[in-house]
C-alpha cells in the first residue's frame, strides 16, 4: 500500500484519550478543538452546513468548514463526543449567564474542557475553551506538561519523513 497517495490533511488519534472518554469520536475531537485553539483562542464554526446556504443568514459559511463536514461525523456523533468533554449553552445569553457566575465550564458538580455556545443571530456556534484545567488534564492524561507536547510543526515534519 503506497501512503504517499494519501490525503495530507490528518487528525492526530489518541487512545489515552479514548481510554479517558470512553470513545473514539472524544479522541479525534478533542484533538481537532486542540488544532483550531492553537490558531486561535476563540473561534466559530457551524454544526453542519447549512440546509440553504443564503449569503443572508450564513455569510461566514464556507463549504467544508463545518464540523461535521471537517470531521465526517454525523450531527449525532459530533454532539455526543462533544458533551463527553464540554458543555454545550443553546443560546449566547444562556452562555453569558453563566460567565456571569463564573460557572461556564461547570457542570453538576463536574469540571469541563470547552464550552460552545450558539449565536442564533448568525447561527455561528462559538467554542470557548478552560485552559487551566487543560492544562492538568493533559498532564493527568499524558504525564507530561503541555507545553511539551509535539507541536504542529512537528507532527509536520514527521510526516514529511
Amino acid at each position: 500500500m503506497n501512503y504517499s497517495s494519501y490525503p495530507t490533511r490528518t487528525i492526530i488519534y489518541s487512545p489515552e484519550l479514548s481510554r479517558e472518554f470512553g470513545a473514539v469520536t472524544a479522541s479525534i475531537l478533542y484533538q481537532q478543538l486542540n488544532y483550531w485553539f492553537s490558531k486561535k483562542k476563540q473561534f466559530f464554526k457551524y454544526l453542519a452546513p447549512p440546509a440553504e446556504p443564503d449569503i443572508d443568514k450564513t455569510p461566514h459559511y464556507k463549504a467544508g468548514d463545518s464540523w461535521t463536514e471537517e470531521l465526517g461525523f454525523s450531527i449525532h456523533e459530533f454532539r455526543s463526543a462533544f458533551d463527553k468533554m464540554g458543555i454545550r449553552y443553546n443560546s449566547l445569553a444562556k452562555y453569558k449567564k453563566a460567565k456571569d457566575n463564573n460557572t461556564v465550564f461547570d457542570k453538576d458538580g463536574k469540571q469541563y474542557l470547552f464550552a460552545s455556545f450558539i449565536d442564533k443571530r448568525n447561527n455561528l456556534t462559538y467554542d470557548v475553551k478552560n485552559w487551566d484545567y487543560d492544562k492538568e488534564f493533559q498532564q493527568r492524561v499524558f504525564g507530561t506538561d503541555v507545553d511539551k507536547l509535539p507541536s504542529d510543526e512537528v507532527v509536520e515534519d514527521i510526516k514529511r519523513k
